[in-house]
Order: structure tokens, then C-alpha cells, then sequence
């Protein structure tokens, strides 16, 4: 088996080096064109006139090596790489141990031969057939069949013309599913959902999103160890607010980082202070909910710290030894600091883990060298995945593979986007293949304990 995922693993590793030195991509690949050797490179270094040379260490840099290589030697793939392609050579300058990459002769991407895992896939008639099957895509993976957020809040301003399902059902299942799809209450929330004669992948049983992958358990690297032991924060409480007025929505994922996997889940949809007054017994089960099950921000902020102080110790969460990694900085600069103004809760009372805070997309643009700055949770996981697609959404897979729920075809993204529960579910992944990878967990951003102004 060892030997299969290696294999599999040194053709992917082909396959992404060979379209590295296409014309397609040499064209327009500033970096790579910065980074050739001039004297390797036929007709100099910019691609224009031969095949460029890159050294195997620069090409170790790129961040979709790294994704691949996944904590291996990322040298020896990319050699064990090049003797696998005929289309690319190993050479080395008179004088010099440095090892360089090069094209045999330029060519283009379409002569790539894809790994084993694609070579069954149907090819896509031109940009006809493309378009024909995003349409089908689209129609099959409707997004109007998820819950409606701000309905599961409390009420809808929408009503009937809202495109999402308002049905405390579905609702009640996405969560209950999300924080523990072993419950026994489960099955019976399954079976009141299938009446709604929704489509398979929406009410499906997911795996546990966020867990080591298999070659962590048996990985002895000791740049691994060092990094384990080198991480500030023993937790990270991945959090991904939904509210653009006021929070209706809360869900947090806590992550070990010594063990790189989850700990624990926590969910709560919140009743704004302000946005739905008056409104809570206009068209009851069309806008208003009266089965909604939100609680109040005021009382979210003491359930959080019960649960975490519950999953974690006292002396843990006292002591600063967690972390919030959030996806920007408007959760904690923003939302929660305008939401306790809202609510009547002074923002300097709440503890330590609320005033500060790790941006995930800073890090990462810090350790991945990407062609351009990403900006998001979908631009991370299109350079962890691939190539992005929104068309397929689903529900949970593991961290390196696994799971029995559909992903979206192409940027590894699970579940329904900007609903709050999967949108932590894909950041704690991120994280967790970060943690794999060996980046160190820092605060990024925070406010000063005697002032309410932040940092940066």
C-alpha cells in the first residue's frame, strides 16, 4: 500500500511539474522566469526562445509541491518526478552541486498525460461541453435546498419568495449532524427530513471532517516533532461568524495542536438583539419561527466558555493556551465587538480568547508561495485542491482523504458555503494541513487589554 500511494504520489508529482514548464504557464510565470538559471535555460531566461531551468530547490517553494509532497522529502519526489516524465530532464552546471529542472523541448499542456486517478474521466467536448456540464452541475446541486440561516435565527424577511428551506427539520438534522452524527436522535431527524424529498447529499451521514490523516500517525519526521513542540498555543478555536447586521450564527471547532486533529464542536444559532424586534409574530413558519431554538449573544458567550472550559481544563483556558483562528478579522474586530455593544456586554469582560486572535489567510500567504495574494477561504483551498469549482457541494470528508459525503468538484471545499457550521469545517482543515505542513500558529491581530482599539 505504501508502495501504491508513492507511486501515486511521484506521478502527481509529474504531472504538476510537467504543466510548471509548459508554454502555456512559462508564458506567463513571472516568478519562474525570475528564478531560472540563465546559463541552463536555452535562449536565456525568459522563456521566450527554450526551455527555462529551475532548481529542484526553488521548485520545492512552490506551494502546490508542498501540497503534494504532504511532510516528504520534497527534493527526492521531485527528482524520483523527473525520471518518471518524458518530457522533462535532470542537468546540473560544470562546477555546481545544484540540481536544475528543465524541458527537453518546449511543449504544451495538452500533451500531459493525467495520473492514474483522472485517466478514466470523461473528456468535456470544447467550452460547449464544459458550459452543458456546469448547467447539469448547477441543477443537480441546487443551494435553495439548504436551511435558511437567518429562519433557523428566528425569522426570514423573505418569506415564501426566499430561496432557501425553511423547515426546523432540515435545520435541526444540518446541526445535529454537524456536532454529532452518532447521536441517536439522528436517524429519527433523518427520517422527518426525507419527507421533504431533498436531495440525497444534503441529509447524507458525514464522517468526522477534521481528523489526522493516515501518514500522521506513523510519520517520524523530526522537523515534524520540532514544529510540535514549537507551537505557542496548545489550542486553536477555529470560529466563522454568519450575520452581516448581527450574528445569527456560531459555530466553533477546537483543534489539538500537538495531535493535529479535533477536539470538539460547539453551535449555537443566536437571536439578534435589535434586527428582528417586532417582527417575531409576522406570518409565524413563513418569516417568523416559533420553533427557533436561537438563544440571545449574552447567553452564547457563557455557553462557549462552559463548553470550552468542559473540553479543554480551567488551568488551559486561564493560562492563554488558546488560540481563535478565524478566516479574516472581522469576526473578532467587527462582529463580536459590535454585537456586545448591541447586547449590553462590555467587550474588555470577555475572556482572554475573544480579545485576540490568528488570521488564517495572513499565515498562509506567509508560508505558501502562490502566484497571487489569497483573499479567501475558497483561494486557499483552490491552491490546496486545484482549480476551483463551485458547481458540486456536500457534506464531510477527512484531511487527506476519506470520508463518505461529496466535496465541490475541484477546490476541496465541503458543504454549503456561508453556512457558518461548514465554512469553520473547511478553515479547520486548512489548519490542520497547515499544522501537517509545519507553519507556527501566531496572533495576528487582537485588542489591548486597556483599550478597545485594535492592534493593527
Amino acid at each position: 500500500a505504501a508502495a501504491r500511494d508513492r507511486a501515486f504520489q511521484v506521478d502527481q508529482m509529474r504531472r504538476q511539474l510537467e504543466y510548471y514548464f509548459s508554454k502555456d504557464n512559462v508564458k506567463s510565470d513571472a516568478f519562474m522566469k525570475r528564478v531560472a538559471d540563465k546559463k541552463l535555460s536555452a535562449g536565456g531566461a525568459d522563456g521566450t526562445k527554450g526551455p527555462l531551468a529551475v532548481g529542484v530547490s526553488d521548485l520545492a517553494t512552490f506551494a502546490r509541491v508542498i501540497m503534494i509532497a504532504r511532510g516528504a522529502n520534497r527534493g527526492e519526489l521531485i527528482v524520483d518526478a523527473v525520471k518518471k516524465s518524458s518530457l522533462l530532464e535532470i542537468v546540473q552546471r560544470d562546477g555546481s552541486r545544484r540540481f536544475f529542472v528543465r524541458a527537453k523541448k518546449p511543449y504544451a499542456a495538452k500533451v500531459i498525460i493525467a495520473p492514474a486517478e483522472f485517466a478514466s474521466a470523461p473528456a468535456r467536448d470544447g467550452k460547449r461541453g464544459a458550459a452543458k456540464a456546469q448547467r447539469e452541475s448547477k441543477n443537480d446541486d441546487d443551494d435553495s435546498k439548504w436551511p435558511c440561516k437567518f429562519f433557523a435565527a428566528g425569522y426570514c424577511n423573505r418569506g415564501k419568495s426566499c430561496h432557501w428551506t425553511h423547515d426546523m427539520r432540515l435545520v435541526d438534522l444540518i446541526e445535529r449532524q454537524w456536532l454529532d452524527p452518532t447521536d441517536e436522535n439522528t436517524a429519527r431527524l433523518r427520517r422527518g427530513v426525507a419527507q421533504l424529498k431533498l436531495p440525497a447529499r444534503i441529509a447524507a451521514h458525514p464522517a468526522r471532517v477534521v481528523r489526522p490523516s493516515a501518514h500522521l500517525s506513523t510519520s517520524t519526521s523530526a522537523a515534524a516533532t520540532a514544529v510540535a513542540t514549537r507551537q505557542s498555543f496548545r489550542w486553536l478555536l477555529v470560529v466563522d461568524l454568519e450575520g452581516r447586521d448581527e450574528i445569527i450564527e456560531f459555530p466553533a471547532l477546537l483543534l489539538d495542536t500537538s495531535r493535529k486533529t479535533e477536539a470538539g464542536r460547539f453551535h449555537r444559532w443566536v437571536m439578534p438583539a435589535r434586527l428582528f424586534q417586532g417582527k417575531m409574530k409576522v406570518q409565524p413558519g413563513v418569516r417568523a419561527n416559533p420553533q427557533r431554538r436561537s438563544i440571545g449573544f449574552e447567553e452564547v458567550v457563557p455557553a462557549l466558555d462552559d463548553w470550552l472550559r468542559a473540553t479543554v481544563s480551567d488551568a488551559d483556558v486561564d493560562a492563554g493556551a488558546v488560540l481563535a483562528v478565524t478566516c479574516g478579522d472581522w469576526d473578532f474586530k467587527t462582529a463580536i465587538r459590535r454585537q456586545c455593544a448591541l447586547s449590553g456586554l462590555a467587550h474588555a469582560s470577555l475572556p482572554q480568547y475573544w480579545r485576540r486572535w490568528a488570521n488564517i489567510k495572513v499565515l498562509f500567504n506567509e508560508c505558501y508561495r502562490s502566484r497571487r495574494v489569497v483573499t479567501g477561504m475558497k483561494g486557499m483551498m483552490r491552491v490546496m485542491y486545484g482549480q476551483h469549482s463551485i458547481s458540486a457541494r456536500g457534506g464531510g470528508a477527512g484531511v487527506g482523504g476519506g470520508g463518505n459525503g461529496e466535496q465541490r468538484g475541484g477546490d476541496g471545499a465541503l458543504g454549503c458555503h456561508h453556512l457558518g457550521m461548514h465554512d469553520t469545517e473547511n478553515i479547520a482543515r486548512i489548519a490542520v494541513r497547515m499544522l501537517e505542513d509545519g507553519v507556527l500558529f501566531r496572533e495576528t491581530n487582537g485588542f489591548k487589554t486597556s483599550a478597545q482599539t485594535a492592534l493593527s
